[in-house]
Formats: C-alpha cells, sequence, structure tokens
C-alpha cells in the first residue's frame, strides 16, 4: 500500500511537471503568433468608370476602424494590420 501511494505521488508531481512545461511552451508559441502581426502600407488611386481621379473617397479596412480618405488626385495611403 505505502508503495503504492508512493508510486502515485512520483507519478502526480511528474504531471505537474509536464503541464508546467506545456503550459509554458503554449504561452510561447501564442506569443510568437501575436507577436507576427505587423503593419503593411497599402497605397492606390480611386478612380470612376471614365478613370478620371475621385476626391475625397473613403477606403476602410474591412473589420476595424481604420480608414483613409483619398486626396485630390484620388491617391490614398492607408497602414493595414497583416
Amino acid at each position: 500500500m505505502l508503495l503504492y501511494l508512493a508510486a502515485s505521488f512520483i507519478k502526480a508531481k511528474f504531471m505537474k511537471k509536464q503541464l508546467i512545461k506545456f503550459l509554458g511552451v503554449s504561452a510561447l508559441l501564442l506569443f510568437a503568433v501575436v507577436a507576427h502581426a505587423q503593419t503593411r502600407s497599402v497605397t492606390g488611386m480611386v478612380t470612376d468608370s471614365k478613370s478620371q481621379p475621385i476626391t475625397g473617397a473613403v477606403i476602410k479596412e474591412k473589420g476595424t476602424t481604420n480608414g483613409a480618405i483619398s486626396g485630390t488626385d484620388g491617391r490614398f495611403s492607408i497602414k493595414i494590420t497583416t
């Protein structure tokens, strides 16, 4: 009986160490994924069907509140998260 309790205690201690290692590695992987998110600059020109520039057109990044407005020449630049 005593041997069984000792073996159970050692097994529980070993499993606790494994769990701590697993959680540590998981946290590092999650941090790596979050740290990988970067910003990128997108530029372009907004034109109508006759290829004339559109002034004041609103350009938005889908799913965010990030946006830009085209200038008098129809050109815009917006920083997006990738």
